[in-house]
């Protein structure tokens, strides 16, 4: 049996290994932004500083770096790379910084972020543990007042209701609501971890941290006028 901090690591590694190979598909795929998500963080004064988390090839920091201090991070070196490329090409990177970085141990000092940025990242973490950790680390990054965008994916689309009990069902699922989803990549078929969501499980997650108070939780239902596809929460960072 493994720790759950060696799970994590397991999980990691695969989250690392499938996105530092489909980097380009994924780019090519996910270039779409939810303007009502930038409509939280873009009121925002100009000159602070947002930091995108699990930020992929950049679709939200690239445009939040036409007005504002962005940085970037995520745990895909080829990832990033694809974003300073973007960043350079649009004549960007003077607003916009790209680190490699885990989520889990940023380093980067306290009380610097007015936005914080989630965008289906959080559904990457197992275990509360450490869903939990990334959000207090949140609290520590973020100024009070600060404005944190979390997204992750709903576990009730039907295609995802399968995945959650073939998982649970094979042994593979160390919580409700585990899954791994697949991604065709030149011939392959790799395999992502996910921790697909409730929205109750999401509002007392967030609720639970102490330094983050919900603005606002809600259901986007995209592809389906009755399945929920993503949860959206918005909080703002409290701290004494």
């Amino acid at each position: 049996m493994y720790s759950a901090k060696e799970y994590y690591e397991i999980v990691r590694k695969n989250i690392k290994d499938v996105f530092e190979r489909i980097y380009f598909s994924y780019d090519r795929t996910r270039g779409k932004i939810w303007s009502e998500l930038m409509d939280y963080i873009v009121r925002i004064e100009p000159d602070r500083y947002i930091i995108d988390l699990g930020a992929g090839t950049g679709r939200y920091s690239l445009v939040l770096a036409r007005s504002h201090r962005v940085l970037a991070v995520d745990v895909a070196y080829n990832m990033c790379k694809v974003t300073l490329r973007k960043a350079k090409r649009r004549k960007l990177d003077a607003n916009l910084d790209v680190i490699v970085a885990d989520i889990l141990s940023l380093p980067l000092r306290d009380n610097i972020a007015k936005g914080i940025l989630l965008i289906a990242v959080l559904h990457h973490i197992p275990y509360n543990i450490f869903r939990r950790k990334v959000l207090e680390d949140v609290v520590r990054v973020g100024v009070k007042g600060g404005i944190v965008v979390i997204t992750v994916w709903s576990r009730y689309q039907p295609r995802h209701i399968v995945r959650v009990i073939s998982t649970y069902l094979t042994g593979r699922a160390l919580e409700i609501g585990d899954a791994y989803v697949k991604w065709r990549h030149m011939g392959r078929t790799l395999k992502r971890y996910y921790h697909l969501f409730s929205k109750g499980e999401l509002r007392r997650l967030v609720s639970s941290i102490n330094g983050l108070t919900i603005e606002r939780i809600y259901t986007m239902k995209l592809r389906s006028k009755y399945f929920p596809q993503n949860y959206v929460c918005v909080a703002v960072v409290n701290k004494c």
